[in-house]
């Protein structure tokens, strides 16, 4: 899910804005994608019941969201949503709050997974590796860093053979 721009009303969820419904995302790149609102990458929720996205083996970096949640933006009202992150990664997106990761109320959990800068809580399931700080560069190939307002969709998201990412999920 490649350069896209949020259209909804609000501007929320750049890449993809999972309203309602329980969804899985797999095997899956999303970069280069802009929110005027919340959510660069994804926004997930606002209103649910118990509904669950689950990310798995994804890419999730380059992305901006003018307010939260550069990466992934999660926001339920009534606190019934849920995001779980299974062998992804989510680092490298720009946003006001939450870089990487924003939680507003819902359930977010991670395991095996890299993500670095978080706003809000997240549920460690294992095996996560946790980076603030650590250049974009040092994971990926060839990394182009989302500036400002400017998301990107140059760059070879393949982990280098000694980021610390490799061997590390299940």
């Amino acid at each position: 899910v490649m350069g896209r721009t949020s259209s909804d009303y609000f501007g929320n969820g750049g890449g993809i804005h999972r309203y309602r419904g329980n969804a899985t995302i797999v095997n899956t790149v999303i970069t280069g994608n802009t929110a005027q609102g919340n959510g660069g990458g994804i926004d997930s929720g606002r209103f649910g019941s118990n509904d669950v996205l689950k990310i798995v083996n994804s890419t999730i970096s380059g992305n901006f969201a003018a307010f939260n949640g550069g990466g992934i933006d999660l926001l339920n009202p009534d606190g019934s949503d849920i995001v779980m992150l299974e062998n992804s990664i989510v680092y490298g997106n720009t946003a006001l709050e939450g870089a990487d990761i924003n939680v507003d109320a819902g359930t977010f959990s991670a395991q095996n997974s890299l993500y670095a800068f978080v706003n809000g809580a997240i549920a460690d399931n294992g095996g996560n590796i946790t980076v603030p700080g650590q250049a974009p560069a040092s994971l990926f190939t060839n990394y182009q860093f989302a500036v400002a307002d400017t998301p990107t969709l140059l760059g070879d998201f393949s982990l280098r053979p000694n980021a610390i990412a490799i061997d590390t999920g299940n």
